[in-house]
């Protein structure tokens, strides 16, 4: 296990990495997992759509606070821009009339800060059936002070960010470093 620890903290990028295959698996399993219970009268089959939603979720809020974590690390030891925008662009945010891209950092805030996680769906024909299943989008809303805001999060590209900040955290050896 390749832990490192800081202060109070241990970052464990298996870990990390387990829970950006686990949610990325369950957004492209989605449309096979409702065709499979649409066959089925399993209630068993039934539930892993009622648990989709609920694992990406859990995992997504537990892998922005990590990543945060790493982030705020990485730059109190003068890393920065080691992913460098538009490459870190996990999304867009919508503010009053403004919207602008969404960097890693940012779509961490707003998932870990969000009032409500919304669920975009694809619909797609199998057959004579007509099958609803996750789309690779989230939508966030949350109010920042007064001011409300939408932010739309690219699930497999904040992954696939994730997974990259994990590697650079890793190769930094003055940050992760064993203390």
């Amino acid at each position: 296990m390749k832990s490192r620890k800081h202060d109070k903290y241990v970052f464990d990028e298996e870990e990390i990495e387990k829970e950006c295959y686990l949610i990325a698996s369950c957004v492209m399993a989605s449309e096979q997992i409702h065709l499979l219970q649409r066959k089925s009268s399993n209630w068993g089959i039934k539930r892993f759509i009622i648990e989709e939603q609920y694992l990406i979720k859990k995992h997504l809020i537990s892998l922005a606070i990590k990543l945060r974590m790493i982030d705020d690390l990485m730059k109190s030891h003068k890393h920065t821009d080691y992913i460098p925008f538009p490459k870190n662009k996990t999304g867009t945010i919508e503010e009053i009339d403004k919207k602008k891209d969404l960097t890693i950092r940012e779509a961490c805030n707003k998932i870990i800060h969000a009032n409500n996680i919304e669920f975009k769906f694809k619909y797609n024909h199998h057959g004579s059936k007509k099958i609803r299943y996750l789309a690779p989008e989230i939508i966030l809303h949350g109010k920042k002070g007064k001011v409300s805001w939408k932010a739309t999060v690219k699930i497999l590209r904040f992954v696939d960010l994730a997974l990259k900040l994990c590697i650079v955290y890793d190769e930094s050896w003055d940050v992760s470093a064993y203390s």
